[in-house]
């Protein structure tokens, strides 16, 4: 978890929720997100290029229509229906509690009328084109899938909206495209294995294999109650149901592969006809597993549903050591081939789990200055790399992997190609290059990553420092290393200023997270 440097922090007007926050995939390949607090402040964050070619990030405020006032925004969710340009629906899920103690509930959907196939995201025009639909429950957990949808002699495929509500049901909304608005359809028609719910369900995921002739659906409910189900798509009909009853509530569920996702090489590399090829064999890494977040019992992770169900079943070990595990992430920020798992807990804490062949390990930490919302790991510099964006109650981080460590992978990988050490030459003045544009400050960001426990110090105390053991790979600073380190006295409260949330503007990495003592 130190490979990463801060690279921007944006305070939010008021905390939103565990369903607040939604990634925008442009059809340009950029992307960007949208957070809602709970008090109708709806922003969009993106980074736009300089006239220096230097990265600003922007943060802007939307003004939705139709949002009555006095209400609050439980949820967030966003797609695009096109995959030739951006065609973008946003969803948002509100409640309102009157005064006579009644209450309000609304899916307003939002989207861009008109569209031709030269249009690009206007964020500004959706926002004024509101479809809303009134509902009867408070809605929870609001998310999208492919349904295929059967009018008269045809088949066709669209992405509907679901909604889970305090009635203990899943509701599926769909588009009237003739009257440019939605409406709820029978449930048990489209996604028969939600038809039955024993409590409220907080978290959905649904994942299609098989060139789409099989669907997984997981669901975790209030009660602690976990279903799976395996669903032949061709005839609709469920192969299997499968149940397991959790203490307390199942904050979230995630269906995951050990392997991303193949990334075909970018065209410059295309041009010097550099090959794609599967860089992880691992035979189980297309196989579907499934992280399951409780409130009160450690995380747990499910190893091949789909052949053994809840059979192989692995405890993600210190868990639930700090408080609530209230969001989860897949990643390989490590640049591996494997997945990590990544825990955000209501204990100000981020814990990282690898995979070693056998089980997963806890392998890294990280503190947060406060409780940990939603994680999620998506390139929004645009530079081809992915970035960890982290939401709290207060804002929202941007974590950038450290340019040094992505150079030095970068280059080791071009070189183990074949096509690669035939333009050695041109590597070596990207190699140039790229090493003048990483200043010693950045390289400083970049701690090494321990995996054992820290040891405890006390103040006075020294510490010997093993220089044999680094590597040039693993180290990237070039100054010598001292060979003695002294602990300082630790710093008190009476140390420093104390300054209101509502002071705080752009904090830097200092202030935005706790420091780990080494």
């Amino acid at each position: 978890m130190n490979n990463f440097s801060e690279a921007h922090y944006f305070t939010l007007p008021t905390q939103g929720s565990v369903y607040s926050l939604a990634v925008l995939n442009l059809c340009s390949g950029i992307n960007k997100f949208i957070i809602a607090s709970l008090k109708k402040k709806i922003i969009i964050f993106e980074y736009s290029e300089n006239s220096d070619g230097t990265l600003k990030p922007n943060v802007k405020e939307i003004s939705c229509s139709y949002i009555p006032s006095g209400a609050e925004i439980i949820a967030v969710d966003a797609f695009n229906k096109s995959d030739t340009y951006d065609d973008f629906q946003i969803g948002l899920a509100i409640a309102k509690i009157n005064t006579d103690g009644g209450q309000e509930t609304y899916l307003n959907v939002y989207s861009e009328q008109d569209l031709d196939n030269n249009n690009k995201l206007n964020i500004d025009n959706i926002a004024q084109n509101c479809a809303m639909v009134e509902l009867s429950f408070i809605p929870y957990h609001l998310t999208h899938t492919l349904i295929w949808r059967r009018l008269e002699c045809s088949v066709y495929k669209e992405i509907a909206w679901l909604l889970s509500g305090s009635d203990n049901k899943i509701h599926l909304f769909v588009e009237d495209r003739q009257s440019h608005s939605y409406m709820e359809t029978d449930i048990t028609e489209q996604l028969p294995e939600f038809t039955v719910l024993p409590s409220v369900g907080l978290w959905i995921d649904i994942r299609y294999t098989h060139n789409f002739t099989r669907r997984v659906s997981v669901v975790g409910c209030d009660c602690g109650t976990l279903q799976m189900s395996l669903v032949n798509v061709e005839t609709n009909s469920v192969i299997f149901n499968q149940f397991s009853i959790l203490d307390g509530p199942i904050t979230q569920v995630k269906l995951f592969s050990l392997a991303p996702k193949d990334i075909h090489p970018p065209s410059v590399l295309k041009s010097l006809e550099v090959e794609e090829r599967d860089c992880n064999p691992d035979p189980l890494k297309n196989d579907l597993h499934l992280i399951v977040c409780s409130a009160l019992v450690p995380t747990v992770v499910y190893m091949n549903i789909q052949e053994q169900g809840f059979v192989e079943r692995q405890i993600l070990s210190e868990s639930d050591h700090y408080d609530v595990n209230l969001c989860a992430c897949v990643a390989d920020i490590n640049f591996d081939g494997f997945h990590e798992i990544l825990l955000g807990t209501f204990g100000k804490k981020i814990l990282m789990y690898t995979w070693n062949g056998d089980k997963w390990k806890l392998s890294g930490q990280r503190n947060t200055a406060n409780s940990v919302h939603s994680l999620h790991y998506v390139d929004v510099t645009n530079d081809g790399v992915n970035d960890l964006l982290i939401q709290t109650p207060s804002g929202v981080h941007i974590l950038q992997h450290c340019p040094g460590r992505v150079h030095n992978v970068f280059l080791s990988r071009l070189k183990d190609d074949d096509a690669g050490r035939e333009i050695s030459v041109d590597i070596d003045i990207a190699e140039a290059f790229l090493v003048d544009n990483v200043s010693v400050e950045d390289s400083q960001e970049c701690l090494l990553e321990i995996d054992e426990p820290p040891i405890p110090l006390q103040s006075g105390d020294a510490v010997d420092v093993i220089v044999g053991e680094l590597s040039p790979e693993t180290s990237i600073v070039n100054e010598p290393l001292l060979e003695t380190i002294e602990v300082q006295k630790p710093l008190s409260d009476s140390d420093f200023d104390h300054k209101p949330l509502s002071d705080l503007e752009d904090c830097p990495c200092e202030e935005a997270f706790e420091q780990t003592e080494n």
